[in-house]
This record gives C-alpha cells, sequence and structure tokens, in this order.
C-alpha cells in the first residue's frame, strides 16, 4: 500500500535546508527530534504510535541522510508516509 505524502518532496529539501542550517548556525552537531508533529512537519512521518511511544528523526547539519528511528511495528507505514529513506529499528 503506498498513502499520498504530506510533503512534496521540493517542500521535504526546502524544510531539510532550514533545519540543517539553523543547526549550522547554533553549531549543534545534529537534532534529535522526538515529538512526533515535528517529525510530521520536517519529513511527513505520520504515526499514531509515535504519540505514545518514543520515536526519533535524527539529522545533522551536514548533508547526510537523516535517519528515521521506529518501532518494528510501525516500519511500513514509516516507509510509506515518510521522504527519509534511512529508517530503522
Amino acid at each position: 500500500m503506498t498513502l499520498d505524502l504530506a510533503v512534496p518532496k521540493f517542500e521535504f529539501a526546502a524544510r531539510m535546508q532550514a533545519a540543517r542550517a539553523t543547526l549550522a548556525a547554533t553549531g549543534a552537531d545534529c537534532a534529535v527530534l522526538m515529538a512526533p508533529e515535528a517529525q510530521y512537519w520536517l519529513c511527513g512521518y505520520d504515526t499514531f504510535p509515535g504519540a505514545l511511544l518514543p520515536q526519533a528523526l535524527i539529522l545533522t547539519p551536514g548533508g547526510d541522510e537523516p535517519s528515521l528511528v521506529v518501532w518494528d511495528a510501525d516500519m511500513a507505514i514509516a516507509w510509506d508516509t515518510s521522504l527519509v529513506r534511512d529508517i530503522r529499528t
């Protein structure tokens, strides 16, 4: 099953660039986003368990692929709703 993406690819790129610029400007090595609403806004990842169970979107100020760390049960929906390709359990 493939769902419609909540964030178009061009918007994902712009949001990632803005987030990375903020990280670079503050001198942060990375950001670990735990809030489901932040994950949804930044990459489109939409989950119900994420509101109850900790899951993380990790990004750096560089050009590295962001990582999404999810529960095993959420792996399929993470692939279907997010533009992040480095998804781990």
